[in-house]
């Protein structure tokens, strides 16, 4: 995805917008936030685990058209982000228990948080709303290991999803992770946790037009949607496959 046109590119082009950081920036009850997160994550792990870990490859290796992406390489485009931020995630969460840091009541998003988790929304249907080019880095192989793509990907679930209990127990706020693509820049824990998954979602809803398109099951993932995300006693909202 093409972030140049998301992220500044330079701390002075920050300047402009340094005012607006704490204007009408969302809040969400953190422990509630959290648990959405960590549903949104436990159910694209068992639904991977159920329905395309045992998939004939070709079903997933499929493109449906020249110009779009197979469902293994959906995934392996979000294996290329995980290799970043599940290790950024478990230092940020380490220094800030090592810290000794109480967990906030609230946690507050930014500017940059908020805009960052926006770009990866999607409309009803589950299709991205702001279309974008993966960086060079993060484009997916043409030639995949199939087999190896999905149990990384598995991995790095259970991974987040231990990484979301540890996050219950330090400040979403004061906690810090560097972005992958521009790292003179951070987020606050919980914005780059809000945009690993938002960002998941997304690529998750196209992995699954892919391996329906070539013949899979009719299986649901998680839309990622900001009205619900972090609201006490509500369940993530799901859309239908399509």
């Amino acid at each position: 995805m093409a972030y140049t046109k998301i992220f500044p590119q330079s701390m002075s082009e920050l300047c402009p917008i340094k005012d607006k950081t704490k204007q009408n920036m969302p809040n969400y009850p953190a422990t509630a936030l959290l648990s959405n997160l960590h549903q949104v994550v436990e159910n694209a792990l068992q639904t991977i685990i159920a329905e395309w870990q045992n998939l004939p490859e070709a079903v997933l290796a499929q493109a449906p058209g020249p110009k779009s992406w197979s469902a293994a390489q959906c995934l392996d485009h979000l294996n290329r982000y995980y290799r970043y931020y599940v290790p950024a995630f478990a230092q940020s969460i380490a220094k800030a228990e090592q810290m000794g840091q109480p967990p906030a009541t609230e946690f507050h998003s930014t500017w940059l948080g908020n805009l960052s988790v926006k770009a990866m929304l999607t409309n009803e249907k589950g299709h991205a709303l702001n279309k974008m080019q993966a960086m060079k880095d993060y484009r997916p192989s043409l030639d995949l290991d199939v087999r190896a793509i999905v149990a990384e990907f598995i991995d790095h679930q259970e991974q987040l999803l231990q990484l979301l209990e540890r996050a219950m127990k330090v400040d979403l706020n004061r906690a810090k992770v560097s972005i992958s693509i521009a790292q003179f820049l951070k987020l606050r824990l919980g914005d780059a946790l809000m945009f690993v998954v938002s960002h998941q979602c997304r690529h998750l809803l196209q992995a699954q037009r892919a391996a329906r398109a070539a013949g899979g099951p009719a299986i649901t993932f998680p839309r990622f949607d900001l009205a619900q995300i972090g609201q006490p006693a509500t369940q993530p909202k799901f859309i239908a496959a399509t």
